[in-house]
């Protein structure tokens, strides 16, 4: 979601040890974290708001939620979006499945304890999908074409300890399971 990036920084070479073996660039992304004060925030989008037949029915909502859970020592932070929509060719698939045809719901739990010297993260990024295809020769038969699902989840456990002004260490133990599916069996 949006709302879960504070900082994003993009470096094209040259990068320093902290990135190993980097050649080509990186993407470093960091992630928002939890405050001394609770935060609400909803957003909400929709494409076809005004009508039209060049839309692909979007419909967007996301929710984000931080805030303390024992004051200057451990928040939590979380942010989820959900976005419902059809495709360019709606009005061929329509005929065959209900809306919406793509669905996918992301987002972040993340629970972070603070001390002078040292942070200890517990995280999960997840991602659901739920799609179906089209393919222009089967317009007549969509239902021939298999629905398809993807599941990312993404948990996390960063130890980080700071020695001295320019110095410090992270320790992370993170899993990663990814499960496609093509077919409704």
């Amino acid at each position: 979601p949006q709302s879960a990036v504070e900082q994003m920084s993009i470096q094209t070479g040259g990068m320093t040890a902290e990135y190993g073996n980097a050649l080509s660039g990186v993407i470093n992304v960091i992630t928002a974290t939890g405050s001394d004060n609770p935060q609400l925030m909803i957003r909400a989008d929709k494409d076809d708001l005004f009508g039209g037949t060049q839309v692909n029915h979007a419909n967007e909502l996301e929710i984000t939620l931080s805030g303390p859970i024992q004051k200057d020592k451990l928040t939590y932070f979380t942010a989820h979006r959900g976005i419902w929509t059809q495709t360019r060719w709606w009005q061929d698939m329509q005929r065959f499945f209900n809306s919406p045809h793509r669905s996918d719901v992301t987002g972040i739990a993340k629970v972070d304890w603070m001390s002078a010297a040292m942070r200890l993260s517990a995280h999960c990024i997840y991602s659901y999908q739920r799609w179906r295809d089209y393919e222009f020769s089967w317009r007549f038969n969509l239902d021939g074409l298999p629905p398809r699902k993807r599941l990312s989840v993404r948990p996390a456990l960063i130890w980080t300890h700071t020695l001295s002004k320019n110095t410090y260490y992270s320790i992370t133990l993170g899993y990663h399971d990814l499960l496609n599916k093509t077919g409704s069996g």
